[in-house]
This record gives C-alpha cells, sequence and structure tokens, in this order.
C-alpha cells in the first residue's frame, strides 16, 4: 500500500495539546502498570514469606506433636514398670517371699536340705 504523499497534519495549537494530552494519558498508563506491577511483586513477596513461615511453624508442630506421643508411650511403660517394682517391693517385704526366691533363684538351702537342679526342658 502506497503512503499517500498529499496527507498533511494539522499543526496547530489544538492538535499539540492533543498529543501532549496523549502522552499524558500514556505515561500515566504506564506509571499505573508499573506501580500494580511493584504492589504484586511485593505482594507474592509477603506472601511467599508468610507461607515458608507457617510451613516452618507446621513442621515444628508436628514435631513436637511426634515427641509427645513418645514420651507418652514412654511414660506407660515406666508406670506399668513402676507399678510392678512397687509390687515386688512389697512382696520383698515378707520373709516367705524372700526365702523362696532365694532359694528358686540363688540355690540357697537350709543345713538339712539338698538341691537338685532340673533341665527346664524335662
Amino acid at each position: 500500500m502506497k503512503v499517500k504523499e498529499n496527507i498533511t497534519t494539522l499543526n496547530n495549537d489544538y492538535i499539540k495539546k492533543l498529543k501532549i494530552e496523549e502522552k499524558e494519558k500514556y505515561r500515566e498508563l504506564i506509571f499505573r502498570r508499573r506501580r500494580l506491577g511493584m504492589f504484586a511483586f511485593i505482594s507474592v513477596v509477603i506472601f511467599s514469606f508468610i507461607a515458608i513461615q507457617l510451613k516452618i511453624n507446621y513442621d515444628k508442630v508436628v514435631k513436637a506433636s511426634v515427641i509427645k506421643n513418645e514420651v507418652v508411650k514412654k511414660q506407660k511403660v515406666l508406670k506399668k514398670q513402676k507399678e510392678k517394682l512397687k509390687k515386688e517391693a512389697k512382696l520383698l517385704e515378707d520373709e516367705d517371699y524372700v526365702a523362696k526366691v532365694a532359694r528358686s533363684k540363688y540355690y540357697f538351702s537350709k543345713e538339712w536340705e539338698k538341691i537338685y537342679t532340673v533341665p527346664e526342658s524335662w
């Protein structure tokens, strides 16, 4: 397509004023876009920072929960063991029980007794 050489633009004050206004609107549009882009970038950075902190805190809570569960299990085992030891301590106050344990585990006997060991598998 040939450019028509017989077309000319008016170069009066009104046209100059329109061009200036158009440039001003374009600059304002560019400024708004940059401002919006900067706002979006800052928002993404802040959101990312908050998300990372939430993830770190969540991992800490999960880890603490696992440790708590382990401690609770260990506490239950230790409680059972404590009860068992209390019962055994109470039984050790009885002289007959102490004598029975001494005879069975440590092969203590009275002077007139003889000890015979029998194999466990018999």
